[in-house]
């Protein structure tokens, strides 16, 4: 049996200041830019729910849109860790299955041209080196792929804060059971 553990972290751009937010927030490298940290826990219909009613809370005062072109985006980070027996893991597959899912799903993942454009108008933010415009894996040191691994944690970057939380999820969640399937099919 297999167990999923998730976390998000959410960035957005505010004209308040970081105490308007009540604690929930700490700044990020861009001016006005701000970031909340949902923390993994396998609860994950809770934590996307925390999401989903931060967003709700504060739509008046935070921008989810996509910045691109010179400043930090907006975005929404999946932290994914997969356990088995209480030790975390990825395999090949699960990785293979993520990254095979994005291209088909971009419009998904990134529902604006404007949030599409950060992924992929590379001449205009050859300058910024934190977006994830490649569509590769890469490691802790590369801002600039779409999923990293670190520690046997999946860090899916793709994902615009102004996307539909919970579908992007699902589709996620699919990949990984799709790469899970396989991994079962081999040992068996």
């Amino acid at each position: 049996m297999f167990e999923v553990r998730v976390g998000v972290e959410l960035e957005f751009y505010s004209k308040r200041a970081k105490s308007f937010f009540n604690g929930e927030v700490k700044e990020e490298i861009g001016k006005g830019q701000l970031e909340v940290v949902f923390p993994h826990s396998s609860n994950i219909p809770q934590v996307l729910k925390e999401v989903l009613q931060f967003k709700r809370k504060y739509k008046e005062d935070a921008d989810f849109r996509a910045h691109h072109f010179g400043l930090p985006s907006s975005a929404l980070q999946f932290n994914i860790s997969i356990h088995k027996q209480g030790k975390p893991f990825v395999t090949p597959g699960i990785l293979h299955h993520l990254l095979a899912d994005i291209k088909p799903d971009l419009h998904f993942f990134a529902p604006t041209e404007n949030c599409r454009a950060r992924l992929k108008d590379l001449e205009k933010i050859k300058n910024f080196r934190n977006s994830p415009y490649t569509l590769c894996i890469g490691d802790k040191n590369n801002r600039t792929a779409a999923i990293r691994v670190i520690e046997n944690r999946i860090e899916h970057r793709v994902p615009s804060a102004s996307c539909l939380v919970i579908p992007r999820f699902r589709s996620i969640l699919n990949a990984i059971s799709k790469g899970l399937q396989e991994t079962k099919e081999r040992h068996v």
